[in-house]
């Protein structure tokens, strides 16, 4: 009942359906709904056209939206994930390096295309500077900032400020990730069998 009475709202507030360049969308997850046509450039907002070529056809849909503090992350219903906004801690996971300080349109990230475990993308999170997300396998991957540790990495990120592209989260004991949420610098993360794991900022876990 909660999903339908989401879905009543969001078509009274003139959300459901979404006609927007991209095409027509069902809302299935959104971190937060603004009408940011006025806030942004012009090169911003003309960029979200250029989805509609990346996502099949004209009715492709977007599954779901997470945002950071500076960047979005979009997974497509066949399962890739766009990126863009602020790169500043490689957290659009580009492998682009920091320097490369913007991407003002929505790019796919092809890495996650090529992990053996991708298959497609079931979620994304976002957190403040850093990406997480999560394969139709099982696999947690995870990018960007990783000033308290957020990514999970542990020794293999050791000392490493940011992590350009999505690298593996290990360490679940053969248990598969179902659903990840973010805090700034913190990542909580819920289990197949129900156990939680948490990591990143200690103040905030």
């Amino acid at each position: 009942e909660s999903v339908n009475e989401f879905e009543k709202v969001v078509e009274e507030t003139g959300f459901g359906g979404l006609r927007t360049p991209i095409g027509r969308m069902r809302v299935v997850d959104v971190d937060t709904v603004l009408d940011t046509s006025n806030s942004y450039p012009k090169g911003w907002t003309h960029g979200m056209s250029s989805l509609q070529a990346e996502i099949a056809g004209p009715e492709g849909r977007i599954a779901q939206v997470a945002c950071g503090m500076r960047h979005t992350l979009i997974r497509s219903s066949d399962g890739r994930v766009f990126a863009f906004g602020l790169n500043d801690h490689d957290q659009l996971g580009h492998g682009l390096g920091t320097m490369a300080a913007a991407e003002p349109k929505p790019r796919v990230i092809g890495s996650l295309l090529r992990l053996p475990q991708h298959r497609l993308i079931s979620h994304v999170a976002c957190g403040s500077d850093f990406s997480i997300a999560i394969s139709s396998q099982g696999g947690l991957f995870s990018w960007g900032g990783n000033s308290h540790g957020q990514l999970g990495l542990g020794r293999e990120a050791r000392g490493a400020a940011t992590v350009p592209t999505p690298s593996r989260v290990s360490g679940f004991e053969g248990k598969k990730p179902l659903v990840v949420a973010c805090g700034a610098v913190h990542v909580v993360a819920a289990m197949d069998d129900g156990t939680v794991y948490t990591w990143g900022a200690g103040a905030q876990i």
